[in-house]
């Protein structure tokens, strides 16, 4: 029961990181008066930091346990629509223990933690 709440409190906190991310993209995005959006290295790297460190400035404590820059993607669709998405691998608190209580072996990697967000630029 404790690693189901576990696993659903980590995941509420990284779909709110990544909507978080996505409104920060979203409202930066414009480029200038042209209208037209564009993401930058700069804006991707500050939305990367929201996601994984709840920061736009990397700070070494990570959101999640285990989460890093590598999972995240920061995307301009074709229809101009910004996309932030993360896969994310739980990490189980018990499942190093479990194969030797006869479960399987990877039971510690076999939920992947998917969250993503699409907005249209403000």
């Amino acid at each position: 029961v404790v690693e189901i709440g576990r696993a659903f409190v980590q995941y509420s906190e990284l779909s709110h990181r990544v909507r978080a991310a996505t409104r920060h993209v979203a409202e930066h995005a414009l480029d200038g008066t042209t209208g037209v959006p564009v993401i930058d290295a700069a804006l991707r790297a500050e939305a990367i930091n929201l996601v994984v460190y709840g920061s736009s400035v990397a700070n070494g404590t990570t959101t999640i346990p285990g989460l890093s820059t590598a999972e995240v993607d920061v995307t301009l669709r074709a229809d101009g629509q910004v996309r932030v998405s993360v896969s994310h691998p739980y990490q189980s608190l018990v499942g190093g223990i479990l194969p030797g209580v006869g479960f399987g072996s990877n039971v510690s990697t076999a939920i992947t933690m998917l969250a993503d967000a699409t907005m249209r630029p403000l």
